[in-house]
Parts: C-alpha cells; sequence; structure tokens
C-alpha cells in the first residue's frame, strides 16, 4: 500500500486510524522476523502515526475526524 500512496504520504503528516485486532497485534509483538523489520523500516521512512481504535462504520470515523480536527485547534492555540 505505501509503493501505491508514496505520493500522498512522501511529504506530508499521516494519521493512519486502525481498527483492526492484527495490526495491533503485529505492531506490540516482540518477535521481529526479517519481513517484519523490512516493513517497520519502510513505515518509518515516512511522518506516519498509526493509531489504533474502535470504529464503527461511518459513525466512529466521522467522530474521530472531528476530535482529531478540534485536538489541532486547541493544540494551535497552545
Amino acid at each position: 500500500s505505501l509503493k501505491k500512496f508514496k505520493h500522498l504520504v512522501s511529504n506530508n503528516k499521516v494519521q493512519l486510524l486502525v481498527s483492526h485486532v492484527g495490526v495491533k497485534d503485529f505492531l506490540l509483538n516482540k518477535y521481529l522476523n526479517e519481513k517484519r523489520v523490512e516493513w517497520i523500516t519502510r513505515v518509518m521512512e515516512y511522518d506516519i502515526e498509526i493509531k489504533l481504535t474502535k470504529l464503527v462504520r461511518g459513525k466512529g470515523l466521522c467522530e474521530q475526524l472531528v476530535l482529531n480536527k478540534h485536538k489541532e485547534k486547541y493544540n494551535e492555540k497552545e
């Protein structure tokens, strides 16, 4: 997926909202095999923040977007 969206990710800060338990296990697992190290290294090349969240189709995503926009405005004021 990074290859496909490289032009969008390369110069921007990206916040990736993930609700899949497998991604959480993948990120928190202490065992690192060669493929996992390669994937993590590729992700670290970009400004990507991976947030694990519980999303309900449509509603959850909308709420997350509104909350993140509000947090950004609040942080700019400080």
